[in-house]
């Protein structure tokens, strides 16, 4: 699981509740939840803060989505 959707569920919260608290899209905060964007710094200290946890921690099972790859067919 992700830690970002861990701490968020672990804290009661929505996406939505979340997205509100820091200032984002829900859709943004799904997008880090999926791995398909990294939270800029700047979000980093905001997850921080709010979660009360080190970015290590917030960042340690987090990967990004790897994108199919396309085979040309000839």
């Amino acid at each position: 699981m992700n830690t970002i959707k861990y701490y968020r569920e672990r804290n009661n919260m929505t996406q939505e509740e979340l997205a509100e608290k820091l200032g984002l899209t829900q859709r943004m905060i799904s997008y880090y939840e999926n791995g398909k964007k990294i939270p800029s710094g700047k979000t980093l200290l905001r997850f921080k803060k709010l979660f009360n946890v080190t970015a290590d921690e917030l960042l340690s099972n987090y990967t990004l989505e790897t994108p199919k790859r396309l085979d040309k067919q000839t």
